[in-house]
């Protein structure tokens, strides 16, 4: 019965899983990996991975804005 009570109230997640994560910023699994363990979104608990969905929303809000919250790393130049 505690169900139904609370059925309409929307619950955001804290903490995401990888696979919910990725989908989450529509990113690649390999590069996905790295972002989330360069920004700081990588949480530990056991030996399970968890990343934190507070840390991504911060993130991209400074990119958007132009902060300086976040700097992407500079690939180096392919030499041809």
């Amino acid at each position: 019965m505690l169900e139904a009570k609370f059925e309409n109230i929307p619950v955001r997640r804290r903490l995401g899983d990888f696979e919910y994560t990725r989908a989450y910023i529509n990113m690649g699994k390999d590069r996905a990996k790295a972002w989330l363990k360069e920004i700081g979104a990588e949480r530990r608990a056991g030996r399970r991975i968890l990343y934190d969905l507070e840390v991504v929303d911060k993130t991209l809000d400074a990119l958007r804005a132009g902060d300086a919250i976040y700097e992407p790393k500079k690939r180096p130049a392919v030499k041809k």
